[in-house]
């Protein structure tokens, strides 16, 4: 939820004879700059001992390019959700040197567009103690069906002023309140809209590098409550509420390039939780010849790429790149060489594992695409023959067996580890992953999320009288 800022600034008339070389300022800056972001949030409707709306954990990155001039900076935002839904875009904004925005793609802010970009700075130099206020909204719109109005008012200070490797710093809080009304259709086919309007107590932390001109930090958080209808279908009101918190930290660091970076391949599948019918894991796969790679991206910003080589059905390098929701970076390589699959932890820190016995594999749980080549290389029998996989993340072998069925074009495999619940696999002859069940957590199933997959998947199981 971005929303369009208007500022209002309280201006002493000892600030409006400084010189506007002292006034805190943004800076075009020349280099690109990083963010992520991560907005842990829950937006529900409480009815009796009831409550609808499940808690989310928003995570993105962004990258800001700035351009303009001093008194009229502008700055590309591109925006990237870390979620399964991938969500991405890009905006222009036109601003005043204290943060105020102009205009968005070349018009005023429209009702519901991002507007709250930085935090808004004083007409006056930075001191502690320094304090200004601003009222933000989003004006009256036109009452369409999925418009977003909020009104906030802030109450800014300056905590403290420090010196960190050669730049001052700005600590800045702030106390408000915000003030939000939102609609969207819960099912256009029936008519059916759900809404909310909720006010309630804001407050704010941010970084500002004075030195460079420059957000380094921004942290909020608010607890809203009201009145509404859920999305669930009844037509009733009750209460309802917004508790969510922001921060937003720059991050120039190999993580922030690493999850910027394009998801691989163009063949893309969905893991989706059959309980309530929710998306939990993406998947996307690149195949060329002796080579595979795969991505795996999870609603709570984990994000994983893995390459593989593979000589004979069985892998001959892999390397792997994670982003966990730690906040780390972690690099997986493993060879498989003369000794057996050496796993490279680091100089001199090397563990070789025996290649065991039957069809082997490696491949993280949730990316059962990198299955293929092994299960190709089994009979087509339906007899459960040997297979080992060796789990990277965990650094263990998982040791059970899969039986392969051909039938209808496709590949019918169903895995046996331990005492898990089985997982049925449908392969194309060319390795294509098209269905699963139970191939990410248990209850879930995989299902492809191209237009072109889709079809020859609906095809295939209609030769298979469904």
């Amino acid at each position: 939820m971005r929303y369009v800022l208007g500022v209002s600034l309280l201006i002493s008339g000892t600030a409006a004879a400084q010189s506007s070389s002292t006034l805190p300022h943004y800076v075009v800056q020349r280099d690109t700059i990083r963010y992520e972001l991560r907005n842990p949030f829950r937006m529900y409707w409480a009815r009796g001992a009831d409550t609808i709306g499940d808690p989310v954990n928003g995570i993105s990155v962004e990258t800001h390019v700035w351009s303009g001039t001093r008194e009229r900076p502008a700055v590309r935002v591109a925006f990237q959700s870390l979620a399964t839904s991938r969500f991405a875009k890009s905006n222009e904004y036109v601003l005043t040197p204290t943060g105020r925005i102009l205009t968005v793609d070349g018009k005023p802010p429209e009702p519901g567009e991002r507007g709250d970009l930085l935090m808004p700075l004083p007409r006056q130099p930075l001191r502690v103690g320094v304090r200004w206020t601003d009222t933000t909204g989003t004006g009256p719109g036109k009452g369409t069906v999925g418009e977003e109005h909020d009104e906030t008012i802030r109450a800014w200070e300056v905590a403290r002023l420090f010196d960190t490797l050669g730049t001052r710093v700005a600590d800045v809080r702030a106390k408000g309140t915000w003030h939000m009304q939102l609609s969207y259709w819960a099912d256009s086919g029936q008519h059916r809209v759900a809404w909310l309007d909720v006010k309630g107590p804001v407050e704010e932390h941010d970084l500002f590098d004075a030195t460079r001109g420059l957000l380094l930090e921004r942290a909020w958080s608010m607890d809203l409550r009201g009145r509404g209808v859920p999305p669930s279908g009844a037509a009733d009101t009750t209460a309802a509420g917004l508790r969510s918190a922001e921060r937003m930290t720059i991050s120039d660091t190999p993580r922030a390039h690493f999850l910027l970076r394009p998801l691989p391949g163009n063949d893309t599948s969905m893991t989706v939780e059959m309980t309530h019918g929710s998306p939990i894991l993406l998947h996307t796969v690149a195949r060329g010849a002796n080579r595979m790679t795969a991505s795996l991206c999870r609603n709570d910003g984990l994000v994983g790429i893995a390459e593989v080589e593979f000589d004979g059905g069985a892998p001959r390098n892999y390397t792997a790149t994670w982003a966990d929701t730690a906040g780390s970076l972690i690099v997986q390589r493993l060879t498989r060489a003369a000794g057996g699959l050496v796993v490279h932890r680091g100089p001199g820190r090397d563990t070789t594992f025996s290649l065991p016995n039957g069809a082997w594999a490696v491949a993280d749980y949730g990316m059962d695409e990198l299955l293929a080549p092994a299960v190709l290389s089994l009979p087509h029998d339906g007899v459960a023959h040997q297979l080992a996989v060796y789990r990277p993340f965990p650094g263990h072998w998982d040791r059970g067996t899969a039986s392969v069925l051909q039938r209808g074009g496709l590949l019918i495999t169903t895995l046996r580890f331990g005492t898990e619940a089985p997982a049925v696999l449908a392969f194309t002859p060319e390795g294509d992953l098209l269905y699963g069940e139970n191939s990410g957590p248990t209850g879930s199933k995989r299902f492809p999320s191209d237009a072109a997959r889709q079809a020859k998947l609906r095809a295939l199981l209609a030769a298979l009288g469904g």
